[in-house]
This record gives C-alpha cells, structure tokens and sequence, in this order.
C-alpha cells in the first residue's frame, strides 16, 4: 500500500532478489508492476530452496502495465525456499520497476 516502489535505476537486464531470514514454504509469488507506458516485458521468476542451486520457475512473457500483478503459484506449495531473484530480461525503453514483491505462505 505504500506509494514508494523499487526501481533499477538502469535498463534491463537488471534483477532485484529476495533473501528469506528463515526457509519458507511458498505457496504464491505476486509481482505488482509499476510501469508507464504499458509495452512488452520479458520477467523471469527464480527461487532457490535450501542446499539447492537456483531455479527459474515462471517467465511472465507480454504487455505490462503499472499495477498490473503477475502471479505465480506451484501446482503444490513449495518447502524450505531461502532466495526469491525477479531477472527483467526485456523491457521497452524503461528501468525495471515494482511496487511490491509479495510472498505468501506459511
């Protein structure tokens, strides 16, 4: 609900991650976008779980638009994630920005 947003500072490719103070369950990612113009984007959604190596898990590939929210939610939740990573691949002529990462579950 804050008006502040995070923002690269600098053209994609550009990244921001998420280090968890404890392994998580994760049962959903939202990602709210905060863009203007709309144009196409390229996201890829990265987790890593513990004693494991970094896995893209969703690539939100099309238009985007400030406040739109990308979602992702595994088919089951997933245990002991300690590092969520959003890579911007592509992005029409503007920084990468969000207004929230959301990370839900228990």
């Amino acid at each position: 609900g804050s008006p502040q947003i995070w923002n690269a500072a600098e053209r994609a490719p550009q990244w921001v991650q998420l280090e968890l103070e404890a392994p998580a369950t994760v049962e959903s990612i939202e990602l709210v976008v905060a863009q203007y113009p709309s144009g196409p984007s390229v996201h890829e959604l990265w987790i890593q779980q513990v004693g494991d190596e970094e896995r893209r898990v969703e690539v939100f590939d099309g238009v985007t638009s400030d406040g739109q929210v990308l979602r992702w939610m595994p088919a089951t939740p997933i245990p002991d994630i300690v590092r969520i990573r959003v890579i911007t691949t592509s992005l029409i002529d503007l920084e990468p920005a969000w207004r929230e990462i959301l990370v839900y579950g228990g």
